[in-house]
């Protein structure tokens, strides 16, 4: 009944309108956290879990790597099923642990921290953990190699308007990503010659890898998202710092939807993923589906919550929580409690959008967006977990990785 129960929990998906399914929750959190300290270690460790976080929010390939622990210590286990679960984990594993030497390697022959004046975010293991949260069948390992490259270049190029670029700078940095021209970047600064030609380099290196997949032109749609989503995105964001203004709520929303960034990973989430017919892919993602922009606005909010004391201190005053506050005359509790509220509401849009979406779209193309969905709640459930790993994402890498 236990396991019973917990798989309850843990299957839960909160569609609007289905009280049922919400009375169910309630019901099996209840008996499940009385049971939690009177029954065997592993079942209430197991438990312990399903009630931290429901099934349809967690990374598939760490559940799996947790089920093997547990299934072990079942007494009626299968000892074959064990065998073949453990080997099918090592052969994935196997996979993860090459390629993230990879990545590392190939990050650290760029040399961006002793070219660059700043300290920038290194985060190759975070963020090559995402990706492989996103696609983790041994398959894609193209997808995720590209993914990682990708969104590491961007972390500094987001850091570069957050932080450290002054208002005239980062427009001229942006002037020149609208132009995608490496010859007309000669009248930025040094600092951002070199992010933009880096980033420039590694769109042409996975263009020449797609092309020997018999994928030309497939990157296009990548280039225009980074353009949009720094000219509409992250400048805007730098203008409000400079001159400490704080919009409106609805105003900065339409902004932090583009900064966001989901539309960006999404659609770096589609390179390298052969066995999609891109025709169908990319003409989807030019919809702007529901599913993608009821994303944006959960992470935007989840984000925003996490970070907004942080973004504070360093001047950055156009935050949704803050936002919230000065045009409701509200606390910052009242402001999060209102958040949230939206941030329910738009993960219930999401998952109808996503079974929706099913009807029209392969699976293993909605579904990067829905496990997109996954990473970014694992990396945000207790904190900025990108920018501070917790213990819990640590005991995830060294699980995964070790």
């Amino acid at each position: 009944m236990l396991e019973g129960c917990c798989s309850c929990t843990k299957h839960h998906i909160s569609k609007q309108k289905m009280r049922k399914i919400e009375e169910a929750r309630s019901f099996t959190r209840t008996h499940l956290a009385a049971v939690t300290n009177t029954t065997k270690p592993h079942l209430s460790k197991h438990i312990q879990n399903a009630l931290y976080i429901p099934r349809y929010h967690c990374v598939e390939i760490a559940v799996a790597r947790e089920y093997i622990s547990f299934y072990e210590q079942e007494e009626d286990h299968e000892e074959n099923l064990l065998k073949f679960a453990k080997l099918n984990f090592s052969y994935c594993q196997l996979h993860y642990v090459k390629e993230l030497k990879d990545v590392t390697k190939w990050w650290k022959e760029l040399d961006l921290a002793s070219k660059l004046p700043n300290t920038f975010r290194d985060r190759n293991v975070e963020i090559y953990f995402g990706m492989m949260g996103i696609y983790f069948e041994p398959r894609y390992s193209v997808a995720r190699v590209i993914g990682t490259k990708i969104s590491m270049i961007m972390t500094v190029v987001d850091d570069t308007y957050d932080a450290y670029g002054t208002l005239p700078e980062v427009i001229s940095f942006t002037d020149a990503l609208q132009r995608w021209d490496i010859g007309t970047i000669e009248d930025l600064p040094n600092y951002m010659q070199i992010i933009f030609r880096t980033l420039w380099e590694v769109m042409q290196d996975i263009e020449r890898e797609m092309s020997s997949l018999g994928r030309p032109g497939g990157l296009q749609p990548t280039i225009d998202e980074i353009k949009s989503l720094t000219k509409k995105g992250y400048l805007e964001i730098a203008k409000w710092a400079r001159a400490g203004h704080v919009p409106n709520f609805e105003e900065y929303m339409e902004v932090g939807i583009v900064t966001g960034a989901m539309d960006d990973m999404a659609v770096y989430s589609f390179l390298g993923m052969e066995d999609c017919d891109e025709k169908i892919m990319y003409e989807w993602f030019a919809s702007r589906p529901k599913v993608i922009l009821a994303f944006n606005v959960v992470f935007r909010l989840i984000n925003d919550i996490t970070t907004f004391e942080e973004e504070l201190k360093r001047g950055e005053v156009a935050n949704g929580v803050n936002c919230y506050m000065k045009q409701h005359g509200v606390s910052q509790e009242e402001a999060v409690t209102e958040l949230k509220k939206i941030i329910k509401d738009h993960h219930e849009m999401m998952i109808d959008e996503f079974f929706k979406a099913l009807s029209t779209v392969p699976r293993q193309i909605v579904m990067r967006v829905f496990n997109t969905a996954r990473v970014i709640n694992l990396f945000y459930k207790e904190g900025d977990g990108f920018g501070h790993p917790d213990e819990n994402l640590k005991a995830h890498f060294t699980s995964l990785f070790l």
